[in-house]
């Protein structure tokens, strides 16, 4: 061992006599005391923090570091301080082999802003002033946390074995001085590894009573994840939405608070953000990868101290060691955006997937532990079907001309076969005329939730044309609060039926949950000549004014034929 490490470890020795009030008395060496090892076991049980913390799946190590002595009289009688209480001493568990520096060790301490008495080896800030205690669950500032945090980081790094102590459990441990830290966490639930805690470990407390179970609540800290839809002030588990669509996505978390001194001793932080994308959603970005995402630390944004990249359909965000460990603690918040495609599947359970993991840093004592959250924000959308029938014998219809509205908005859409698929106008090959194949279907996919109309604009050779607009309503259904991937759809001037055998006509029908439409909506045309739609009555008028004028003339004409046969 190095004379580094020596004083390290004289540092925590030395330090531990003052921090936790620990009664450290100077006795002459001529017999008139003696000191007598306590042996007493007390236990101790590890509880989880007010917080909401789960210890559960976490283990602990004890490590004695000190025993404890009790100073005796020469009479036999316990020793006593001012207060009448017993007085202690502690000898080290290692005993050093080597003496350290004394002087260097000095200047150390007078470098980090505290003073070494070298008399009585109290130590102090360097005003004096005793050195704070910790308080708080994630408070790193004291000297008491920073001193917990040295001795577990030399217990680890010198391989310095324990006692197991499991949370929840009552474990004994024998008086002295001991540090507990984590060992490991088989739970990826956001939990960091908790701070060391200092345990002085006496038979009796303060007051002079005697000590017959010591409780210690974990110093935790959590890493969380949520993801969200977002639309203009409204922030969503789940989204519906058409092809084309532009989706928002927000991702807010935390960077970890680890124990004190993690900032200077541990050089290897992990904490990154992978977003994969299914199929049916493109990341959105303009020159490069980088400025599709915007990343805010503690509700400012920040433009370094991560890199991104994209690749097979994965959004990778990386923060950089120093990054996590300068804001430990702070919120981050990344948002980004995709847009909705052809390849979106309609109708679907689980929709459209957007799944993000997070990957952080558990525990500095160990770089390669690393722990994962994850969470998953679907967006839905949905088809339906177009059935054009004779109104005589059912059978289906080729040559009918429709035309698609949202709105005011005529929609566009790109053919194969009989599916159309929405897109946007100017997309290759993008048609806002919709016309019926004989003995097929038209499927109309990729629509978000909404009313829509359907015009025909010309009918089947030899069949009147529809004089009404056909009215569709798709309503996303819900279960419990959350969409399925289903839709009710609801006809007005048609009628709908599903393809499931022995279903009837109706107007309100759900679709299927297996990816392709199973409601369609039926519209029949019947043979005879095309007359003008309702409301067109000044045409209607000006045609019976004709037909009333030519009946006229003809009588007129046929009076006037029988006068001149009479005369």
């Amino acid at each position: 061992m190095n004379c580094k490490t020596w004083k390290k470890l004289l540092a925590v020795l030395l330090t531990l006599a003052t921090v936790l009030s620990m009664s450290m008395a100077a006795f002459a060496t001529g017999g008139s005391v003696t000191l007598t090892k306590v042996e007493t076991t007390i236990p101790v049980i590890l509880s989880s923090s007010a917080t909401g913390f789960d210890a559960t799946g976490h283990t602990y190590a004890a490590v004695k570091i000190m025993d404890l002595y009790k100073v005796v009289e020469a009479d036999g009688s316990d020793a006593k301080d001012a207060n009448g209480k017993p007085v202690y001493q502690y000898k080290l568990v290692l005993t050093p082999a080597l003496a350290a520096d004394a002087t260097a060790f000095t200047n150390l301490l007078a470098g980090a802003g505290f003073k070494l008495d070298s008399k009585t080896g109290e130590i102090t800030k360097a005003d004096g002033t005793a050195i704070d205690s910790q308080a708080g669950q994630n408070e790193n500032s004291s000297d008491a946390a920073k001193l917990a945090a040295l001795i577990a980081q030399y217990v680890v790094t010198e391989n310095i074995g324990g006692t197991t102590v499991n949370p929840g459990t009552a474990t004994n441990l024998a008086s002295g001085y001991w540090v507990i830290y984590e060992t490991s966490n088989a739970k990826n639930d956001g939990t960091v590894a908790t701070k060391p805690i200092l345990l002085d470990l006496r038979p009796t407390d303060a007051s002079g009573n005697t000590v017959t179970q010591r409780a210690i609540t974990l110093k935790d800290a959590t890493v969380t994840l949520d993801k969200k839809v977002v639309s203009g002030e409204t922030k969503s588990d789940e989204g519906t939405v058409a092809i084309g669509d532009t989706v928002n996505y927000e991702i807010d978390t935390n960077f970890p608070t680890y124990e004190a001194n993690a900032a200077t001793t541990f050089t290897g932080a992990k904490f990154e953000l992978k977003d994969t994308f299914s199929a049916g959603l493109d990341y959105v970005y303009t020159d490069n990868v980088t400025d599709g995402v915007t990343v805010k630390i503690d509700g400012a944004t920040v433009t370094g101290g991560y890199t991104v990249t994209y690749s097979n359909r994965v959004l990778t965000i990386t923060f950089a060691s120093a990054t996590i460990l300068a804001n430990q603690g702070k919120s981050v918040a990344v948002t980004y955006n995709a847009t909705v495609n052809g390849n979106a599947v309609v109708n679907k359970t689980g929709g459209n997937n957007n799944k993000v993991e997070l990957e952080y840093s558990n525990n500095p004592e160990k770089a390669t532990d690393v722990k994962k959250l994850e969470d998953n924000v679907p967006v839905y959308t949905f088809a339906f079907d177009l059935k054009k029938l004779d109104g005589a014998d059912d059978s289906q219809l080729g040559g009918a001309k429709f035309q698609m509205k949202n709105g005011d908005d005529v929609l566009y859409f790109t053919v194969s076969g009989e599916t159309y698929t929405l897109s946007d106008k100017n997309a290759e090959g993008a048609t806002n005329v919709i016309e019926t194949v004989s003995g097929e279907d038209i499927t109309f996919k990729g629509l978000d939730a909404g009313t829509y109309t359907l015009t025909e604009t010309d009918a089947p050779s030899g069949y009147a044309k529809l004089a009404n607009v056909i009215t569709v309503q798709v309503e996303a259904v819900t279960e419990e609060g959350a969409l399925t991937g289903a839709a009710k759809v609801t006809v007005t001037n048609a009628t709908a039926v599903t393809d499931t055998t022995g279903d009837t006509e109706g107007g309100d029908k759900t679709t299927g949950t297996t990816g392709v439409s199973n409601v369609n909506v039926v519209v029949r045309n019947f043979k005879g000549i095309s007359l003008p739609e309702t409301g067109s009555v000044t045409s209607i008028i000006v045609m019976a004014a004709g037909a009333l004028v030519v009946l006229v003339g003809v009588a007129y004409l046929l009076r006037g034929r029988k006068k001149d046969d009479e005369a």
